[in-house]
């Protein structure tokens, strides 16, 4: 979705916002990093999450956001710059974005190449700037992308220039501006003003740098050229020795310049936060703006974070058992001719296939290589009970993750925290499960999802891998009518499957209801077991 629409879609409903901004890591292992600190934050619910381009790598920046709008449920802004580029490797960067579905652009000029400050561009096959380069995106592909530009309150050089360039970037098609940094509100406040008095009247974000350490805040603010009051200066001149306490600091200047720019300047009601890939400072901002953001007040639309992509907007059903690895199945499901919308497709689709091991979520991203896998779940079980206690330690939440498992346990899964613990400790290794819920509140926090003044109810269900010996005991206390309500499903490594269940139509374990929205969130058995012997390493 454009950032255009959603900011147009905000202001009518008179909302504030905030973005981030990630810059590519150096090495493939923090690139994957990354793309799971963007998953962690998108939980706070950003407008968008842009995604600068470094050294002229739009390689790494393009796989990045193309991984975070399939698997993270969060739109993105792909820097594109014109430095050191043709027109022809522009336009094979800008195809392979469309094709990927994103549809938003910030374009840049770039930074020169190391050591040459007055680098310039002589090639008649390339840019010689960003207008320039907005001009060709815009003719070459129409309306299809977003275009982002950067503004700069204090100007770089020479401030009337850069407000005539910055006039001529949007003449040339450019649909919104953010800001470069700047640490005076009565700068944006200006800025904002100059350009509405020169004709610019597209979106303006401002730029927010929470400062994060005292030597890396001196260094971005001489290379950006920034005024810095000296209110800040002096605050952090006693502290600039203690990390913590410049953090700390940094995040209270933030916090009190967007509820300046928020209450006080910008029509968009909306902040860009440069996070420099780091997550705790912009939990801390976001906390702290709370009653301005309202984050904690957003509801969920689905128990899952819905895709940004425009094939699954109709995606209101997934299978329950999948729960616990959304970008597994995320992955395995991309090719689907077309998603659930209350009822569950057809593996005889010719676009079903198996899942795939090779994508970039999967086991070498999340779970690290083998160090890393036995330092997590042992170094090699020597009995069951080993095998048991692993089970046991990612619910009480000393393992984060298991094959089964791609994040630690939701919320609400706490209410049934111990029961869990008992019954893993037993020889039943659970990998999937929820407890019931009566018609709890959809506002109602942790098992509420789904639009205000509407009812959300879930069956109680398991799904884990036993023993042949325990899904004998199991069987037989189902035919027991204290238990005959109970439904099973269990099937080995074999393809051997046992059930009670008198028909195989779909039964949903979750749905909302209201006067006027009813919907199957998943279905499939309430009970799914397994053989032990199907664990692999």
């Amino acid at each position: 979705m454009k950032i255009t629409d959603k900011l147009k879609a905000l202001q009518e409903e008179e909302k504030a916002f905030f973005s981030l901004e990630f810059f590519p890591p150096r090495t493939d292992r923090a690139q994957k990093n990354l793309l799971v600190r963007i998953e962690n934050l998108s939980e706070i619910d950003p407008l968008f999450v842009s995604v600068t381009c470094s050294n002229g790598r739009h390689d790494i920046t393009l796989n990045i956001c193309k991984l975070a709008h399939k698997f993270s449920g969060v739109e993105v802004l792909m820097h594109i710059t014109c430095v050191g580029r043709s027109r022809e490797e522009v336009r094979k960067i800008l195809e392979e974005a469309r094709a990927a579905g994103i549809s938003n652009v910030l374009v840049l000029r770039g930074d020169s190449p190391t050591g040459k400050e007055n680098y310039s561009q002589d090639h008649p096959e390339q840019f010689q700037n960003a207008t320039e380069l907005v001009r060709y995106t815009r003719k070459e592909f129409g309306d299809y992308f977003c275009i982002g530009v950067t503004g700069y309150p204090e100007g770089r050089l020479d401030y009337q220039s850069e407000l005539k360039f910055l006039k001529e970037k949007v003449e040339c098609g450019a649909d919104f501006i953010i800001t470069q940094v700047f640490f005076d509100a009565e700068a944006f406040f200006r800025f904002e003003n100059d350009c509405k008095g020169v004709g610019i009247n597209i979106p303006i974000i401002p730029g927010i740098f929470p400062i994060q350490g005292y030597t890396q805040f001196k260094k971005v603010t001489n290379y950006l050229r920034v005024q810095v009051p000296d209110r800040i200066l002096q605050g952090l001149e006693p502290i600039k020795s203690d990390d913590e306490k410049v953090k700390h600091f940094g995040v209270q200047i933030a916090v009190d310049m967007c509820r300046r720019v928020l209450q006080n300047g910008t029509s968009t009601k909306g902040v860009h936060l440069y996070t420099l890939n780091l997550e705790t400072s912009v939990r801390s901002i976001v906390n702290e703006l709370d009653n301005v953001l309202k984050v904690s007040e957003r509801y969920r639309p689905l128990p899952w974070k819905p895709s940004v992509e425009n094939k699954r907007s109709s995606e209101d059903v997934r299978p329950i058992f999948w729960a616990n690895r959304p970008k597994s199945y995320v992955a395995r499901t991309e090719e689907w001719d077309e998603f659930p919308n209350g009822r569950w497709g057809e593996k005889a689709s010719p676009a079903f296939r198996d899942v795939d091991d090779s994508h970039f979520y999967m086991r070498g991203a999340l779970f690290g290589d083998s160090n890393a896998r036995k330092k997590a779940w042992g170094q090699a079980p020597i009995s069951e009970e080993d095998v048991f206690q692993v089970f046991v330690d990612y619910i009480e939440g000393k393992v984060k993750f298991l094959p089964w498992c791609e994040t630690p346990l939701h919320f609400e899964t706490n209410f049934i925290k111990d029961k869990l613990v008992e019954i893993n400790r037993n020889g039943f290794l659970t990998i999937n499960s929820q407890p019931r819920v009566n018609g709890a509140m959809s506002t109602e926090k942790p098992f509420g999802w789904g639009p205000p003044n509407g009812f959300v109810y879930q069956k109680a269900y398991i799904e884990f891998f036993t023993s042949p010996k325990n899904l004998e005991k199991l069987m037989n206390a189902c035919k027991e009518k204290k238990f005959s309500s109970l439904t099973y499903h269990a099937i080995n490594v074999n393809g051997e499957s046992h059930t009670n269940c008198k028909t195989q139509k779909p039964c949903a374990v979750s749905w909302p209801t209201s006067a006027i929205y009813t919907s199957r969130l998943s279905h499939f058995a309430l009970v799914t077991l397994g053989y032990v012997g199907g664990i692999s390493g």
